[in-house]
């Protein structure tokens, strides 16, 4: 990695026990400093911790297959003997404190003064509030100051280095040398803590010159039956597979291609004459420089600046984790799309589930997964080894499109999957009537989701 020019590795500890983040980071950290192949010892450490069944080296070497992922394990196989271990661990690496340099200087007549620095150029300072003075019985000596200086205790800090330049003969208070140690470390933490404070700007009316679209439908589909029958309801944005293409003929829709969601090649797809391609990726907005681009959800616009961004493009698609609320705050110059019908795709997975098992490519096929609650997840392969999670259940706001009339999103996507010709058409007939005020059928309960509108992300 350091070959590649990687400069900071991150290390995924959401949910684990500090235990685990102890181990981990400890290990990592001693060998970032030493170099060198793991320790065995170290290794079984790391396997105690955490682990489902043993270790990965990811996609780092280009091979992927049964061996990256734990099929029958849902959970931690580790020996969870971990505690005296660790302390064990911690106490012999050192890397529970942090190492800095003391310098102080105590001169007859002058008030001590003592500076704190770390080796990444973080330094502070502090001084006594009294002079030091000649001593009448018993002066401080250097063993003595030294030790006052290094009562580190809790703090985060070890004592690397000290130097002292002390007079002969003076005295000084403990607890003025103890206060003013107390608070030059404190200066050192608040200085390597301070990330500096947070910009918050909002958006000003007339910065962005906001427009009044029209609400309309639009529509991704997987299949032709789908494809025919948003032609047939008169939808006039339509998102399809490069393989439907051949097969997009309404005189007056606009046709969008729908790129890979995972661009990890230079090769540019062809694009059919009049068509605009569906934007995923930030390379991708490089690479069809020049056509008509519409941005996808993917792209992550959650905000005003992330939404203006794209000021050149024909539409940008709203990030499906927002609410209502946060979707009310975003201001554009671009028509504001919004997901309100389909199986929102949850992962896309490079390593194939499928062809890692059975080694055979399964494009188009659809398989499930069930989780605790026994709720089926769809995943379908997509014929480039990159397979696709959706959720358990169709989103679906016909029946509360009117939540929407204090936003500024002015088109509507529904995203077909499985439905047939027929189910196609009435649920474009249902978003229709509420498109115009009308009333839409709700669906039976516990048979759909209403995603992140009315609860957004925590």
């Amino acid at each position: 990695l350091k070959s590649c020019g990687v400069s900071s590795i991150k290390i995924e500890g959401r949910l684990k026990r500090p235990e685990y983040v102890a181990a981990v980071t400890g290990i990592y950290r001693k060998y970032i400093d030493k170099g060198g192949r793991a320790e065995s010892s170290d290794i079984e450490l790391l396997l105690d911790s955490f682990s489902r069944s043993g270790f990965s080296d990811g996609y780092f070497t280009g091979h992927i297959g049964k061996s990256m992922m734990s099929y029958d394990i849902p959970g931690n196989t580790g020996k969870n003997k971990l505690s005296c271990r660790i302390e064990e661990f911690l106490k012999k690496s050192g890397e529970k404190k942090k190492p800095i340099d003391i310098f102080c200087e105590m001169r007859q007549g002058e008030k001590l003064y003592i500076k704190v620095s770390d080796k990444l150029g973080h330094c502070a300072y502090a001084e006594s509030e009294s002079i030091a003075e000649k001593a009448i019985n018993k002066p401080i000596s250097r063993q003595r100051l030294a030790e006052q200086l290094t009562k580190l205790g809790d703090s985060v800090f070890r004592a690397d280095n000290i130097n002292i330049q002390l007079d002969d003969g003076v005295i000084l208070p403990i607890k003025e040398i103890n206060a003013a140690r107390r608070a030059a470390l404190a200066e050192l933490e608040d200085q390597i803590l301070n990330i500096g404070k947070r910009r918050c700007n909002a958006w000003k009316k007339d910065e962005i010159h906001e427009k009044n679209f029209p609400k309309e439908l639009s529509a991704q589909v997987e299949t032709k039956e789908q494809l025919k029958a948003c032609e047939d309801m008169g939808i006039k944005i339509i998102y399809l597979p490069s393989e439907l293409s051949g097969y997009a003929k309404k005189e007056g829709a606009e046709y969008v291609l729908v790129l890979p969601g995972i661009c990890d090649s230079e090769k540019k797809e062809k694009v059919p004459e009049n068509f605009g391609v569906l934007i995923s990726n930030i390379a991708q907005k490089e690479l069809y420089k020049g056509e008509k681009q519409y941005i996808n959800y993917r792209m992550n616009i959650f905000n005003s600046y992330a939404a203006n961004e794209f000021s050149d493009a024909e539409s940008v698609c709203l990030s499906p984790e927002l609410n209502l609320k946060e979707i009310a705050k975003i201001k554009s110059s671009v028509p504001q799309e919004c997901i309100v019908y389909g199986r929102l795709p949850l992962m896309t997975m490079k390593n194939c589930p499928v062809k890692s098992l059975s080694g055979r490519c399964a494009k188009g096929e659809h398989f499930t997964l069930k989780d605790r609650k026994n709720e089926e997840f769809i995943f379908t392969c997509d014929g480039t080894c990159h397979s696709v999670l959706l959720n358990s259940k169709n989103l679906y706001m016909a029946d509360k499109l009117s939540e929407f009339k204090k936003t500024a999103v002015s088109r509507f996507r529904l995203m077909f999957f499985d439905e047939s010709y027929d189910e196609t058409k009435k649920i474009i007939s249902e978003y229709q009537k509420a498109i115009k005020g009308g009333a839409a059928a709700p669906l039976l309960e516990n048979t759909f989701t209403r995603g992140h509108f009315f609860r957004g992300v925590k």
